[in-house]
């Protein structure tokens, strides 16, 4: 491989500048320094970082994933909600619809400790973070299902019918699975914080 900078070959695998006349010559295809104990000692340090680089860019994809989407949705959320619920008052009055706010709150809320928990993964022990990786996964899940579920209410026609797609008492139960995730999440945290070595 050449370098532009010095116009210098170099060996992908030793990483020393290629020598045509010396040890190089003739292994185009196989590094005579490949077994040599520093070379081996770099390309395990050169592979740990390379996991090193990996594992952070995961856990800040992941929490960059929830920011911008709060970014984006939380104001919206609120006002397309607020908007539903007089709708919803004005088509039945005397209905309490509350709720819709209540799943709002509940979502943001998700949304919130979901990007914070990308942060206290990466920092968690190789053993404790398969498990907590995957109760935030399942969380996760639930909340594309109802911020999905909340978007198809609030796209409800209400000239053309006066039920919306989904009732008062599924997104009740979808926000109460929400939160019952989410604390889920936040005990796991909790036993992770009580162990000696967590």
């Amino acid at each position: 491989v050449s370098t532009q900078s010095t116009w210098a070959d170099w060996c992908w695998i030793c990483g020393q500048i290629w020598d045509f006349k010396g040890k190089h010559a003739n292994n185009w295809f196989d590094c005579p320094f490949k077994n040599d104990p520093s070379v081996l000692k770099n390309q395990l340090q050169i592979a740990s970082t390379e996991s090193e680089l990996h594992r952070y860019v995961h856990y800040y994809e992941g929490y960059a994933k929830h920011e911008q989407i709060r970014k984006c949705q939380v104001q919206k959320d609120r006002e397309r909600a607020e908007l539903h619920k007089s709708k919803l008052i004005a088509n039945n009055p005397g209905v309490d619809a509350e709720f819709i706010i209540n799943a709002v709150q509940a979502l943001i809320q998700a949304r919130t400790y979901l990007k914070f928990s990308y942060v206290y993964a990466y920092y968690l022990p190789e053993t404790s973070k398969q498990f907590f990786d995957w109760k935030v996964q399942q969380t996760e899940q639930v909340v594309v299902d109802f911020s999905n579920m909340l978007e198809d209410t609030y796209r409800h026609d209400w000239n053309k019918t006066s039920d919306p797609p989904h009732s008062r008492a599924q997104i009740i139960d979808k926000s109460a699975l929400l939160r019952h995730r989410l604390a889920d999440v936040m005990a796991g945290v909790e036993d992770l914080e009580k162990r000696p070595n967590g």
